[in-house]
């Protein structure tokens, strides 16, 4: 088998799409006959990816993570442009021996692309995630409807094509009026590093009676919530608690600044692949996943099912609505949910270490299976 992974916002080693890259390089590593070649954007960090087992290449011009702004009418013409911009570049990839075509993340303009692209070619498989709503990257109103209204047609489009699965992290994807139904597959862990996480989860028997590690994963973003969490860091943490937080390659400047043991607050940047991260993760009590519901109401974080397949409990804030209706379908009880914003968190951290350890116990129930729901091998059969 001979995948092509499209990935338009690829360019550094960190984030869900570079984890997912690695994940299917390790598979194919280990399985005869599974070969990887990933289309990358334009400016991608070539040699960050040297050392795992798959080809990767500059191809896109346009960033999949490029933002708009529309204030006039004037949309249609750089709607046609990029467009135009993007099916160039996906014209000089060579399909000649790919078995499938997989798009983890749908970049709306380069989803839009990549439909017409295999509108010529229907014997080409094609795997499309639908992670994040058109908001993601809208930088205004007007922007979200055009941008809400090219996703729509793109899907309804794709969705009747033959070969074609669109999946998301829930069992559904609303665009407005218009709902999508789709299998739900969560990023995927390869067969090795599903056996790591497993060891480590069987691993993890600490009692919860010191002080208790609340952990801060991926890039420091107001989205993310780090505004509230600095906040609280200034104005002292509860008795008996500390932060970490483990940040992308990248971030060396942000982690020395905010590395303050002596008040309970580690930070450090995490070495390049998705081991480091999930060992970072392992050794914490307490993942926080505090987000801005204004961002995360109807978006999930890859960050939050880890958590929960590692046997970890988590804070989030109320409103983000995919990431509770997840832990509450799979991991009830995992999870203590608070209004977003200083008080709420400083409230979370503050709780007493037997509750968290009652949603500790809750986790590592839930721990398998969720790890079930990440094996790439149930992934593979889907798409």
């Amino acid at each position: 088998m001979r995948l092509l992974l499209l990935d338009p916002g690829l360019a550094q080693r960190s984030g869900h799409n570079a984890a997912m890259l690695e994940e299917f390089a390790v598979q194919a590593a280990a399985t005869p006959g599974f070969t990887i070649v990933c289309a990358a954007s334009w400016a991608v960090d070539r040699a960050a990816f040297a050392d795992l087992p798959c080809e990767v290449i500059s191809a896109f011009r346009v960033n999949g993570y490029s933002g708009f702004v529309s204030d006039t009418e004037s949309h249609e013409t750089l709607l046609q442009d990029l467009l135009a911009t993007c099916l160039e570049d996906l014209a000089r990839l060579d399909l000649a021996g790919i078995d499938g075509v997989l798009m983890p993340t749908a970049y709306p303009v380069h989803l839009a692309a990549v439909a017409r692209w295999l509108a010529h070619t229907p014997a080409v498989r094609l795997a499309c995630g639908l992670l994040m709503p058109p908001r993601f990257w809208a930088g205004n109103a007007r922007a979200e409807v055009w941008l809400g209204d090219l996703m729509r047609d793109t899907l309804t489009a794709l969705s009747v094509r033959p070969g074609t699965v669109l999946y998301s992290e829930s069992s559904r994807y609303r665009l407005r009026a218009t709902e999508f139904d789709t299998p739900m597959l969560l990023p995927p862990w390869a067969d090795a590093t599903l056996d790591w996480v497993r060891s480590r989860t069987t691993a993890d028997a600490r009692a919860m009676d010191r002080t208790l590690r609340f952990g801060f994963f991926g890039a420091p973003t107001v989205r993310k919530g780090v505004h509230p969490l600095l906040a609280v860091i200034g104005g002292g943490l509860p008795h008996a608690t500390s932060i970490v937080f483990a940040l992308p390659h990248g971030h060396e400047t942000l982690a020395a600044q905010w590395n303050h043991p002596a008040r309970g607050v580690g930070a450090s940047t995490l070495p390049r692949g998705n081991r480091a991260y999930l060992a970072a993760m392992s050794e914490v009590d307490v993942v926080l996943a505090f987000y801005d519901p204004t961002a995360y109401a109807d978006q999930m974080s890859g960050i939050v099912a880890e958590a929960i397949a590692l046997g970890k409990p988590l804070l989030v804030a109320d409103g983000c609505d995919a990431i509770t209706g997840f832990l509450a379908a799979h991991a009830h009880g995992s999870f203590i949910a608070l209004p977003f914003g200083e008080p709420g968190l400083r409230e979370g951290i503050g709780i007493p270490a037997a509750r968290w350890r009652e949603c500790r116990r809750a986790a590592a129930a839930a721990a398998p299976g969720v790890q079930r729901l990440k094996h790439i091998g149930r992934y593979l059969a889907t798409t």
